[in-house]
């Protein structure tokens, strides 16, 4: 996600992402950023045109931050210990195996159950689903169709078929 990819003249931003998996169809994909979100986002705003959110940047503040916890003066062979050419060095973006991985890190890091990044948009998409219904839910998770958000999206509805149960027999 970078400043120039959202869109921010109204109340509700919209973000477009550059890359995403039906681009290659030709298709755009929106996402709109309510209140809440831009509250959170705005912390990141950056003016260079990078990401907001780059392994790169976190890695170099990681190791920034650690300089400045140490107790005891650096030695000269430590002062930069880092490989000249890696095999494998933090991008400039997170992508969707590299975000999801983070996420894995951190949950093993503080004991918290595992989860992935979907999980956060199919339990939005039910919400909205239960609440507003199958339309809203629809537009909001980008389907073309009804059927797609039902079959992915819709829950069984148990107090409906006990109803139906009790009084059909």
């Amino acid at each position: 996600m970078t400043m120039a990819e959202i869109d921010r003249t109204a109340d509700v931003w919209l973000y477009k992402p550059g890359q995403h998996k039906n681009a290659w169809r030709e298709m755009e994909r929106k996402i709109y950023i309510g209140p809440k979100a831009q509250e959170i986002i705005s912390k990141y705003f950056r003016a260079d045109g990078k990401p907001l959110f780059s392994p790169a940047d976190w890695m170099l503040e990681r190791r920034e931050l650690r300089r400045s916890k140490r107790k005891s003066k650096v030695q000269p062979s430590q002062v930069d210990r880092r490989t000249e050419n890696p095999l494998v060095a933090p991008g400039d973006r997170y992508t969707k195996d590299s975000y999801t991985r983070a996420i894995a890190r951190a949950c093993k890091k503080h004991g918290i159950p595992h989860w992935s990044p979907n999980q956060v948009r199919k339990t939005k998409a039910v919400e909205v689903l239960e609440q507003l219904g199958l339309d809203f839910a629809r537009a909001i998770v980008g389907h073309h169709d009804d059927e797609t958000t039902t079959r992915y999206y819709a829950k069984e509805d148990k107090a409906r078929c006990m109803q139906v149960a009790r009084a059909m027999g």
